[in-house]
């Protein structure tokens, strides 16, 4: 996925756009790396879920929906790209805003799973700094100009705690 991004905000700068897959739609190369990227990390998390993560805590199925529910969205931002005005656009942005609660709803899963455990702090604090973020956004006036770059760390500490999680 990072070098999808790079090549995506090497082409247009970043914070131009509202979003990150508004920068990928700007041009056909890189609505096509985006979605490559988004393609590839979907098929790794795939992988990470199936052979290590879920076996390792062994998830009951509400946990399992939601990590297979997250590769599924992946999958379905990766294929249907975020054109504004068009069908595209309004279904990215729902699909993008299940993503928004599921993220911290599989850390709030994982954290109930292995309540008293490491790995139940990890998944709290993802969820207290994704929290954070949301807050941030919505309620310091000016955010709107940075939702990029707040998309962007909201992303990241997910992927940062199912990475830690994993490895504990």
């Amino acid at each position: 996925m990072a070098p999808a991004l790079w090549y995506v905000f090497r082409r247009e700068r970043f914070g131009k756009f509202w979003s990150i897959s508004q920068h990928a739609a700007a041009h056909r190369d890189t609505t096509v790396a985006l979605g490559a990227g988004m393609l590839a990390a979907a098929a790794f998390l795939a992988i990470y879920f199936q052979q290590y993560l879920i076996p390792k805590y062994d998830y009951g199925w509400p946990m399992r929906v939601a990590l297979w529910t997250s590769i599924a969205c992946c999958v379905l931002l990766a294929l249907v790209p975020h054109y504004d005005s068009r069908w595209q656009g309004r279904v990215h942005v729902f699909i993008s805003w299940v993503m928004v609660v599921l993220m911290p709803s599989v850390l709030l899963l994982h954290s109930l799973h292995t309540f008293g455990n490491v790995s139940s702090l990890v998944a709290a604090m993802g969820i207290c700094l994704q929290l954070s973020l949301l807050g941030i956004f919505y309620g310091v006036k000016g955010m709107y100009e940075k939702f990029a770059l707040l998309q962007s760390i909201f992303i990241m500490v997910y992927l940062l705690s199912l990475g830690i999680i994993g490895y504990m």
